[in-house]
């Protein structure tokens, strides 16, 4: 197919649910996919690039510089995303090789369908499928290193970071975030999680 200038890891899955309720194929698939996935195809990608530049983007999510109820092992996974798109950019800085991490925030799709998110906060949390698109390629084009989507809830989310732990719990209870994903519409989730293992099934 010729030389590959550009790889985009993007493939990801977000099952919700309290932990200690999550079925064990749920956990091993959002390893495989969201963390795996982006260590394979990553690797092939380094290896494909020998010799020559290219860059390699790996789309986390505002999930993995934060936490969230509910979604335990996905924001697990998604932290595992940026601190592996930040140390193999250290190992490729020599190398002519760019990774690019881009942190979006709640994508329409059917990954986020039914969440709790409140509604006051949607219109600065939730983006569309074009939003990250965009993003992506104007970061290869720009040769960036990181990119939030969008870019005012990367600042918002950095300052709510810096509160103590207490505090920062406290505000969310009382803003109701703390329930985005646990107070979901389950017949919603359940279609999601439904997809997922027949998706599973069809590629065993």
């Amino acid at each position: 197919m010729g030389p590959l200038d550009t790889l985009v890891n993007n493939a990801g899955i977000m099952p919700t649910g309290l932990f200690s309720d999550e079925d064990d194929t749920m956990t091993d698939l959002m390893v495989s996919i969201n963390l795996a996935g982006v260590l394979n195809g990553s690797k092939l990608a380094v290896r494909r690039f020998s010799g020559r530049t290219g860059r390699i983007v790996n789309i986390a999510s505002l999930a993995g510089i934060s936490a969230h109820r509910g979604v335990a092992t996905y924001c697990g996974t998604k932290h595992a995303v940026v601190g592996f798109s930040d140390s193999l950019r250290l190992e490729l800085r020599d190398s002519g090789i760019g990774v690019t991490l881009v942190l979006p925030g709640l994508v329409r799709t059917d990954l986020s369908a039914g969440s709790g998110t409140p509604l006051w906060v949607r219109p600065v949390s939730e983006v569309d499928p074009e939003d990250v698109a965009s993003a992506v390629v104007d970061a290869v084009v720009r040769g960036r290193d990181k990119v939030v989507v969008p870019r005012s809830l990367g600042v918002l989310l950095g300052a709510v970071q810096l509160l103590p732990t207490r505090v920062r719990s406290r505000l969310e209870r009382l803003a109701h975030l703390d329930a985005a994903f646990t107070a979901t519409d389950s017949d919603a989730r359940a279609r999601y999680h439904g997809r997922i293992l027949e998706t599973r099934r069809d590629n065993v």
